[in-house]
């Protein structure tokens, strides 16, 4: 019977690859086109042409959005929601790394309801962030998911993630910088965050370091 598994799930993960290759091979075509689009629209000294160049391109950055889109929607609509111990995964998460992470579980109640691999991850990524001195802190409070007051929460700062003179708006975002594997980091934290309804946000945490802030709604409160 246990031999039968990988068989019968077998043309699944066929399809799945097929799918996941078949984006990606989409998604390298249109970038080729934005990329190759803008690249001859700096070298013609034709207004017009250049003005056709570059609405290719934004054509073609415009189909990528929607592809991402649909990826992110049949992501979403795979995701198999459980309410989720985030004491207990921060737990998991600082054995794997001993003497790296700091745990300081202040939290009555930590249990959210989430997909646990999606939040794993997401907890991986900040796990595995290298602050300036080595050592990692996470403290966990209980506050409140909605400015009104209403709904409970579990607040999660994580410090120091930043320096305090990078731009913290652009840190979710996925491009635009040297460092890509931390704003990966980020941005799959931040859409984890995002799909649970709740929020992420950089403070202050010292003179020299910002924090990252997650608010994440109880499942408790979850209707």
């Amino acid at each position: 019977m246990e031999s039968a598994a990988p068989t019968k799930n077998a043309p699944r993960v066929e399809t799945l690859g097929q799918l996941v290759g078949q984006f990606a091979h989409d998604l390298n075509n249109q970038l080729a086109i934005a990329l190759a689009s803008v690249e001859l629209a700096t070298r013609v000294d034709d207004r017009d042409k250049a003005r056709q160049l570059l609405t290719r391109a934004v054509e073609a950055i415009e189909r990528q959005r929607v592809l991402l889109e649909a990826m992110a929607n049949a992501s979403a609509a795979s995701a198999r929601p459980e309410v989720c111990d985030v004491h207990a995964l921060l737990e998991e998460a600082r054995m794997r790394t001993p003497g790296r992470i700091v745990v300081k579980p202040a939290a009555a109640d930590a249990r959210v309801l989430c997909d646990r691999a999606f939040l794993r991850d997401a907890l991986a990524h900040l796990c595995g962030h290298e602050p300036g001195d080595g050592v990692l802190t996470i403290e966990t409070s209980n506050g409140f998911a909605r400015p009104s007051g209403r709904g409970a929460s579990l607040v999660l700062l994580v410090a120091p993630v930043m320096p305090p003179g990078r731009v913290a708006e652009r840190a979710f975002a996925p491009f635009g910088d040297e460092d890509n594997e931390r704003r990966l980091g980020f941005a799959q934290i931040h859409d984890t965050v995002r799909r649970i309804g709740g929020r992420a946000d950089f403070e202050p945490f010292t003179d020299e370091a910002c924090g990252l802030r997650l608010v994440l709604p109880l499942a408790a409160a979850v209707p």
